[in-house]
């Protein structure tokens, strides 16, 4: 994934003991994948951009479990839109308005057609444990690095 492509990155799970039930399986995969989603954020705001919020669409919006580990991973609030399953209807829909005249900018046309359905506000206490997991997530993958190319080699 952007912005630390790896074609040969494969899945890992780190410090799983017998005590993990399928449950913690699920949940790191979440959590890993809004490690990336920070991941990304780094990088944007390395560029000089600043992201506010988190707006968030497709099948995984449907999950308050997994919209919260990701506000709570990112320190970003997120938001669900009511029109999260359609998203590129709607884009082409904002862009044509645009296009046509409709609206005077792709903001205005935004504003007109995207409502929030819910919010997810990040949690202070959880943050804390998963900046603490994030750095360990980012240790890993620069060190794995190396064996993922071996194994690409095999």
């Amino acid at each position: 994934m952007a912005p630390d492509v790896n074609l040969n990155a494969k899945g890992v799970f780190y410090g799983a003991t017998l005590q993990h039930s399928k449950a913690h399986f699920v949940r790191s995969i979440m959590e890993s994948l809004g490690y990336l989603i920070c991941r990304n954020l780094e990088a944007i705001d390395a560029m000089g951009l600043e992201v506010k919020q988190i707006r968030t669409m497709g099948g995984g919006s449907k999950s308050d479990i997994w919209n919260q580990i990701k506000a709570d991973i990112t320190g970003k609030t997120l938001h669900v839109t009511y029109s999260s399953q359609d998203t590129a209807c709607l884009g082409a829909a904002i862009l044509a308005g645009k296009a046509a005249g409709v609206f005077e900018s792709i903001e205005a046309a935004v504003d007109s057609m995207v409502r929030i359905k819910k919010t997810f506000v990040p949690d202070p206490a959880n943050r804390a444990v998963y900046d603490r997991q994030y750095k360990k997530f980012k240790l890993l993958f620069r060190s794995l690095a190396e064996l993922f190319e071996q194994d690409a080699q095999l």
